[in-house]
């Protein structure tokens, strides 16, 4: 016949403790070993969910500039303490703030000017206003007498500077050669050198009644401009083409001397005369060329800047009389409401340097202590990348995960005693839990969900990172008969132990078992307290 497991386990019982009884009788008769006796007591007792986890602050923030920009001022470093709102480093801003304050301006401007639409104006109002207009009317008159007279100066001064440049380029085109060619003007041309370059020598003599009609032209054109303006606009233009086209020939002529052939009557020396009259020609004309671009240069400048003195001063006018028509016929309700839009538009401006300017510092947003500083003042700071961290002043805790088997047990508020691994397990600090993660985590194949413990105070020991034991007590009982769980023998479903009644025998006793905490079991019925247990194994 075969047993079932159940019949087995309980066979083996029965024989441990026949084992045990005849062990405890040889005892009393003899010298050899004994059977150790627990006295069952009344204590406390608690059960525990043993689980390893790792320190952390309550919390740790990562700190970077919003913008980039060169660091202006970093003077914490790590270990300082910081509080909430405080500033940790910042980025130069000098024309942000120069914006901001113009911002501010013209949003003060803007709300007064609301607040006269609103309210309407006072005789005294009306006058000012009148007085502004006048005040700008003059000022805008002034501006176009001083813009028509500095132009009218500087256009002065080119007439008579084309004039000299026309000058200096004759003098380069027909006095600065005379040794190289004959008259320009008589007809045929001819050289006065001999050229060993045929085609040269040809197209210089076609050049010349070119460059007679270019600087003919030149001088027309400067006549005909007289003291206008716009004829002398063109006057510079038409110039700048004849001294490039004459530039031109003079650099042609000036390569052709290279094949100039020395001879009786244009020995070397006078060769090199030549090509030094005609250097200097080239430089008189490029002089000029220079002088137009600058003075045109000039003109154009003054343009801009007149235009722009005109425009101001316009503008002011055309405001000061928009004020006084406020004034005098007081304001819509359209009026108000486009004046309010402006007053909202400068707030907006206002409320976007101010988001700029913050984007510009590193602001704590905890009480705490900076455990990372990179920034250093003079270095350029990319935005987004992490500078600066802090963790916070708040008691630190234990990020810990407990298995599928044991979460249900975990309960917030339950007490727990941690021990950690960098302090080889000395010292324990309590702790409670403080949130349960309903997520699951699989750690190592098998499901585990994370629960966070809070360290009933801060200790010197404690540290970021550290490695953790952590026993979560989950049930806790005073007053309660315990016994070394050695002393507890399994019985099928039943719980038994062996008893020393007091008459030199052992009496098997069924027993209920309740916790279990460091080798003790709680009995809950079956046992008083004094009573003497047979124990077996290590922990008695």
């Amino acid at each position: 016949m075969k047993l079932s497991k159940k019949a087995i386990l309980s066979i083996a019982a029965v024989i441990l403790v026949i084992a045990a009884a005849a062990v405890y009788e040889l005892a009393k008769g003899s010298k050899g070993p004994s059977l150790t006796f627990v006295e069952a007591k009344k204590g406390d007792i608690t059960d525990e969910v043993d689980v390893s986890g790792t320190v952390k602050a309550a919390q740790d923030v990562d700190l970077a500039f919003e913008r980039s920009g060169k660091i202006a001022v970093a003077n914490l470093k790590i270990g300082d303490q910081v509080k909430s709102g405080q500033i940790i480093a910042s980025l130069v801003s000098t024309d942000l703030y120069a914006q901001l304050n113009q911002a501010v301006a013209a949003y003060d401007m803007q709300s007064a000017n609301l607040a006269n639409l609103k309210n309407g104006a006072s005789p005294d109002d009306k006058q000012l206003s009148q007085t502004q207009v006048d005040n700008a009317s003059k000022s805008l008159s002034d501006a176009q007498d001083k813009t028509a007279n500095d132009l009218n100066v500087i256009y002065g001064k080119t007439s008579d500077m084309l004039n000299d440049v026309y000058a200096k380029t004759f003098d380069a085109v027909y006095n600065k050669t005379n040794g190289i060619y004959g008259s320009a003007f008589s007809d045929p041309i001819s050289l006065l050198l001999l050229i060993s370059n045929q085609q040269m020598e040809d197209q210089i003599k076609n050049d010349i009644p070119i460059i007679n009609k270019e600087l003919s032209d030149m001088k027309n054109d400067i006549n005909i401009a007289g003291a206008d303006q716009s004829g002398i606009d063109s006057a510079i233009a038409s110039s700048l083409e004849h001294l490039k086209n004459t530039r031109d020939f003079l650099t042609y002529l000036n390569n052709a001397l290279n094949y100039a052939v020395p001879s009786a009557d244009t020995p070397e020396s006078l060769i090199l005369t030549d090509k030094s009259n005609l250097n200097a020609g080239l430089a008189e004309v490029n002089a000029g060329i220079a002088e137009i671009n600058g003075q045109q240069n000039t003109i154009a400048t003054q343009k801009i800047t007149n235009q722009s003195l005109l425009t101001q001063t316009s503008n002011a006018l055309l405001s000061a009389q928009n004020a006084l028509k406020l004034k005098l016929a007081g304001a819509t309700k359209e009026q108000i409401a486009a004046q309010q839009a402006a007053v909202d538009q400068s707030k907006a401006s206002v409320q976007n340097y101010q988001a700029q300017l913050a984007k510009s510092s590193i602001v704590s947003p905890i009480d705490g202590v900076i455990s990372r500083q990179d920034a250093k003042a003079g270095e350029i700071a990319t935005a987004n990348v992490t500078t600066v961290s802090v963790i916070s002043n708040g008691k630190f805790q234990v990020d810990a995960y407990v298995p599928e088997s044991n979460i249900e047990k975990i309960k917030i508020g339950e007490s727990a005693r941690v021990t950690l691994d960098a302090d080889n397990n000395q010292k324990t600090f309590e702790a409670k839990v403080i949130s349960s993660d309903p997520g699951q985590t699989v750690i190592k194949g098998s499901p585990a969900y994370k629960v966070t413990l809070e360290f009933a105070v801060n200790d010197s020991l404690i540290k970021d990172g550290l490695s953790a034991n952590v026993g979560i007590i989950i049930s806790k009982k005073s007053g309660v008969i315990s016994i070394p769980t050695s002393a507890i023998i399994k019985q099928g479903d039943n719980n038994t132990v062996l008893v020393d009644s007091g008459f030199g025998k052992l009496v098997q006793k069924t027993v209920t078992v309740g916790i279990n905490e460091n080798g003790l079991t709680e009995i809950i019925s079956g046992l008083d307290e004094g009573a003497r247990v047979a124990a077996f194994g290590s922990n008695q």
